[in-house]
């Protein structure tokens, strides 16, 4: 397993700080998407909707012509996503920002992937 890899899941199982429950509400909203492919040679980008259902969030990736639609948990400073082709596990930054891992169903690589919130003004 790549090193960045092993290190970010250090970072997220160790974290002892958790976020409030005010921090969740900001969860909810639009953010660009910037990926890196388990296969290490191609990125991609896109938009991702959160919606909040719940006790849970719904997301909405849609990278090009591709649309995933994902149900996700958050726990302390970690979001958790089953979608419609594998999972995607994220730490909630308290800038807002999403930094993740995810794997394809069946999948035994890594990509990477970071959700910025987009701010309307």
């Amino acid at each position: 397993m790549n090193v960045l890899i092993r290190a970010f899941l250090l970072l997220v199982v160790s974290a002892g700080a958790c976020l409030a429950a005010e921090d969740y509400l900001r969860l909810p909203g639009n953010y660009a998407v910037e990926g890196q492919n388990p296969d290490g040679a191609t990125g991609y980008e896109g938009v991702a909707l959160i919606t909040a259902t719940g006790a849970t969030f719904q997301v909405e990736w849609t990278v090009g012509e591709q649309v995933f639609h994902g149900t996700g948990i958050a726990y302390r400073d970690v979001l958790s996503v089953g979608y419609d082709g594998g999972t995607a596990f994220y730490q909630i930054g308290k800038d807002g920002i999403l930094n993740g891992v995810w794997t394809t169903i069946g999948g035994d690589q890594l990509g990477t992937e970071i959700l910025t919130p987009i701010l309307y003004e």
